[in-house]
């Protein structure tokens, strides 16, 4: 029977296939930093509320020792300029500290659409320190129940989006 080859064959390839794309387990015990969140919404107190979401999540996943780098005076013309900045400046940072990795992320979408409903768009992610490389990626979209707040939504799918974070437990 031919069945029997071309099964093993396609047993072989999906084995290889999920080998090489392997995501590496990240180790909790490990130097974490939460770098500045980039906004890209209209609202300017999203990435505040999105960091406090990210290092309470992260604390429930046992990640206890998540700093953020402190408030500066960062300067810019423009706010993309102003975050681009903060963004070298907490690099530096990170850098200083030794950390492992960083958790980076950005929100996109921060707010209540026209039915009433908040939507809420973000992306996460975790860089290895040393060299740069993405560890692990999500990016989450959703809108919620009418009368939920993009805060109370954005909790929600910040839970769910790190849950998959591949760590070493």
């Amino acid at each position: 029977m031919r069945i029997a080859p071309v099964f093993a064959l396609l047993l072989a390839a999906l084995l290889s296939a999920s080998c090489s794309s392997h995501t590496p387990r990240l180790e909790p015990a490990a130097q974490w930093v939460l770098m500045p969140i980039t906004n890209y919404s209209k609202d300017e107190q999203a990435p505040i509320q999105l960091a406090s979401m990210v290092s309470d999540a992260m604390a429930g996943l046992g990640i206890t020792d998540l700093p953020q780098m402190p408030e500066t005076d960062t300067q810019g013309s423009t706010p993309q300029l102003h975050q681009a900045h903060r963004q070298q400046q907490a690099l530096q940072w990170a850098a200083q500290r030794n950390a492992d990795y960083r958790v980076q992320g950005s929100v996109s979408v921060w707010g209540i659409n026209s039915q009433g409903r908040a939507e809420v768009e973000v992306g996460l992610e975790v860089i290895q320190q040393a060299d740069g490389a993405p560890l692990w990626q999500t990016r989450i979209a959703a809108a919620g129940r009418r009368g939920e707040s993009p805060a109370e939504l954005a909790r929600r799918l910040v839970g769910d989006g790190l849950s998959s974070l591949p760590l070493d437990r």
